[in-house]
């Protein structure tokens, strides 16, 4: 299929357009967020359902309700970094990964979307006069009722399911959506094709790598022809959740701190991270990683405990 976003090619993002809609089938659209985070609507015949909710910037409900003619909305989130719920000010209710409802709440304050605006800058530069300030930070999540989901719950949205799978990782939280007809996962942060896997900068909201390993194990033996990421090009092929899975096993053999760190470059004026802990870069093939240097501490004690197996 036919890529939907391309990163290298950044469209000309204004107020009138921080979100936009594109039709990738008949039964799925892809919501762009200022070049940065995609969100999905998968439309059965009698129920649709919204995939994440971005960064909040801006209202794009009414972009949702043009093509979903009436259909009952259920919204679900990925997990629960701010640029995948903050927009969940628009519903009355949403589903989220059982160990990221914590998180999630805790992003919703002036001072978190004040962070999501500058981290912006570099790929948006208009985005301070794009977004409304007094308005993004008047939204609350206080009037979204969230629920949580658990592995094996499946959404029957007529003709199609979406069946839940817990990819624990980026954060502990973190969830995909298989649906069978399509042959199709909508994943998240988990994969990402030609974009850096941003896995753990933040140790106590992620999950162990074994964890990560294992669960990229059990979607690989699904019937998958693509997978839809939330950042990066869309869709990716099936062969990435194989590279990711293999990327964090040379890893886990391979990884050097020390030598890894060299290779990781913070962002300019980046508002996320502590700088003072020292982070990693690591490269398989084409697939690449940053990392916290806990989390391979953590997969060395448990391939040690288990005489060397990573999952």
């Amino acid at each position: 299929m036919e890529s939907i976003i391309c990163p290298e090619k950044y469209r000309v993002v204004t107020k009138d357009t921080l979100i936009v809609r594109k039709k990738a089938a008949d039964w799925l659209y892809v919501f762009d967020e200022v070049n940065s985070v995609m969100m999905y609507l998968i439309i059965g015949s009698e129920r649709a359902l919204l995939f994440d909710t971005g960064y909040g910037f801006t209202p794009f409900r009414h972009l949702v309700e043009e093509v979903t003619e009436g259909k009952p909305l259920t919204v679900v989130c990925s997990h629960g970094h701010d640029d995948h719920i903050l927009g969940c000010f628009q519903f009355d209710e949403a589903y989220i990964g059982d160990g990221d409802l914590e998180l999630c709440l805790s992003n919703d304050n002036p001072e978190q979307k004040e962070k999501q605006i500058l981290s912006r800058r570099t790929k948006t530069p208009d985005i301070d006069a794009l977004v409304d300030r007094e308005a993004y930070f008047a939204t609350t999540l206080a009037n979204c009722k969230f629920k949580i989901v658990h592995d094996g719950d499946t959404f029957d949205l007529g003709g199609l399911t979406l069946v839940v799978y817990p990819i624990p990782g980026h954060t502990k939280g973190s969830i995909g959506l298989y649906c069978p007809e399509k042959k199709a996962v909508f994943v998240g942060d988990t994969i990402m094709k030609n974009h850096v896997v941003v896995y753990g900068q933040a140790l106590e909201t992620s999950a162990a790598p074994q964890e990560f390993i294992r669960a990229l194990s059990r979607l690989e033996q699904l019937d998958i022809e693509t997978v839809w990421p939330a950042h990066g090009d869309a869709p990716a092929e099936r062969e990435y959740l194989t590279k990711t899975r293999e990327m964090l096993i040379d890893w886990a053999r391979n990884g050097d701190i020390e030598r890894d760190s060299k290779n990781f470059e913070r962002k300019p004026n980046s508002p996320f991270g502590n700088p003072s802990v020292k982070k990693g870069k690591y490269t398989y093939k084409d697939v690449f990683m940053t990392y916290h240097p806990g989390h391979l501490d953590q997969i060395r004690d448990y391939m040690a405990a288990h005489g060397g197996a990573v999952e």
